[in-house]
C-alpha cells in the first residue's frame, strides 16, 4: 500500500506516526537538538521483526516513492518533517530527500548545515550512516554555495558523545565518516 498509494498512505498515517513519537519522546535519551522516542528511537539495519518496524519501513518507502513521483507534494510533507523535533521525523526526512537528490539537493544540504543533529542519523552499529548516504546523494547535485556551507559544517564536526571525556578516543570518527561521503569530484582542498 505504501508504495502503490504513497500519497494516501502518508496523508492518513504520518500524523499518527508523529503523534506516537511525540507521546513517547524521552528528553533524557536525547542529545543535542533532536528528541528520541521509545518506539523508534533505536534503528537496526534491516530489522523488521515487529509491526512497529514494518510500519516505519513502509512510511520510509511511501516517502521515497512520493519524492520521486510527486515531488511538489513531497516538499510540503518534508517541510513538516523538517520542523518536527523528533529523530523519527528526521530519519524519514533524510530518506525522502535521498530518494530524489536532483530535486531536493539544496534543501537537504541546507537542512544538514543548519541542523547539527541531522548529521548524526544512522543505525545502532553505524550512527552516521543515514546522514552519510544523504550527503553522498546530494553533494553530486547541490549548488556550489550549498556545498561549501555543508563542507564547512562537516569540518571539525563532532557529535555530542565525541565531545565527552568517554568519547574522546572516537573524536573525529563522525567527521571522517561524513566528509568521505562528499562527492570526490566536488571535494574542496580543505
Amino acid at each position: 500500500i505504501a508504495y502503490g498509494a504513497p500519497r494516501a498512505f502518508v496523508e492518513q498515517l504520518l500524523p499518527h506516526m508523529l503523534e506516537i513519537a511525540r507521546r513517547n519522546a524521552h528528553q533524557e535519551w536525547s542529545g543535542g537538538d533532536v528528541l528520541l522516542d521509545t518506539v523508534w528511537g533505536m534503528h537496526f539495519f534491516g530489522a523488521h521483526t515487529q509491526l512497529k518496524d514494518a510500519f516505519y519501513a513502509a512510511m520510509e518507502n511511501a516517502l521515497r516513492a512520493l519524492a520521486q513521483r510527486e515531488p511538489d507534494f513531497a516538499e510540503t510533507v518534508f517541510e513538516r518533517l523538517r520542523s518536527d523535533p523528533h529523530e523519527t521525523a528526521w530519519f524519514l526526512l533524510a530518506r525522502g530527500y535521498e530518494a530524489n537528490p536532483e530535486r531536493f539537493a539544496d534543501d537537504a544540504a541546507d537542512w544538514l548545515t543548519e541542523t547539527p543533529g541531522a548529521l548524526h542519523l544512522g543505525y545502532s552499529d553505524a550512527s552516521h550512516w543515514i546522514s552519510r548516504e544523504l550527503i553522498a546523494a546530494v553533494t553530486r547535485h547541490c549548488s556550489q554555495t550549498q556545498l561549501d556551507r555543508l563542507i564547512a559544517a562537516l569540518i571539525h564536526y563532532a557529535p555530542p558523545f565525541e565531545r565527552t571525556h568517554q568519547g574522546l578516543r572516537q573524536r573525529g570518527y563522525g567527521e571522517l565518516c561524513l566528509l568521505n561521503a562528499v562527492d570526490a569530484d566536488r571535494r574542496s582542498p580543505a
